[in-house]
């Protein structure tokens, strides 16, 4: 009787050569009550402040730009609501408005 001499597979030899990553990524959705509005948050240490209001009915993003310059623009509801975002605070929001209106009146 003879003896089958055992062979890897093809995807055996393949996987024994080669190591594979890759990344997996999940969307999650969060649903969001007027009760909980407004949002505030802000990116890179407060040099960007978001704010998620309601207006009229409509979802509104606000966002102040504390340096290089300042600047208070509309956003998109997603940069608002950024992973890498942290949590802010109306008191920090209201700083920011106070020194960017200040900012504005030096100019003049």
């Amino acid at each position: 009787m003879r003896k089958k001499k055992k062979t890897k597979s093809i995807e055996q030899s393949f996987k024994d050569k080669f190591e594979i990553e890759y990344e997996h990524t999940v969307k999650t959705f969060k649903s969001i009550n007027r009760h909980d509005l407004p949002i505030y948050t802000k990116k890179y240490d407060g040099e960007w402040l978001y704010r998620l209001r309601l207006h009229k009915g409509f979802l509104k993003a606000d966002r102040i730009i504390i340096t290089p310059y300042f600047e208070l623009t509309e956003s998109k509801i997603a940069h608002v609501l950024g992973i890498d975002n942290k949590q802010s605070n109306q008191e920090e929001w209201r700083l920011a408005m106070h020194n960017l209106i200040t900012y504005y009146k030096e100019d003049e």
